[in-house]
């Protein structure tokens, strides 16, 4: 028996009703791109806090940064993030 409104889908097997779970499969592409749309702003952010109270207190780090530097520290942070963990959270799905 199938059910469109329904998570789960009976079957029958052997004479035994066995349930069988639906998933929708996720590709790791999928997990990264929303991750990464989802905090690369706030990394920015972060970036130009770092940069901003390092010309404060006359810190001579990141004064002359290249043109990928801003990407570069992006990805550096978005590499230590447990992405899967956090689509899970944020979608509330389990392991």
């Amino acid at each position: 028996m199938s059910n469109r409104n329904n998570k789960s889908t009976m079957q029958q097997h052997n004479g035994k009703k066995e349930k069988k779970e639906d998933k929708k499969i996720i590709k790791a592409e999928e997990i990264y791109d929303y991750v990464d749309t989802m905090t690369s702003n706030k990394i920015g952010d972060i970036y130009y806090l770092i940069k901003e109270d390092c010309d404060f207190n006359s810190l001579p780090i990141l004064d002359n940064p290249k043109n990928n530097a801003y990407g570069d520290f992006i990805e550096l942070i978005v590499n230590c993030l447990n992405i899967n963990k956090i689509y899970r959270d944020k979608h509330n799905l389990n392991n």
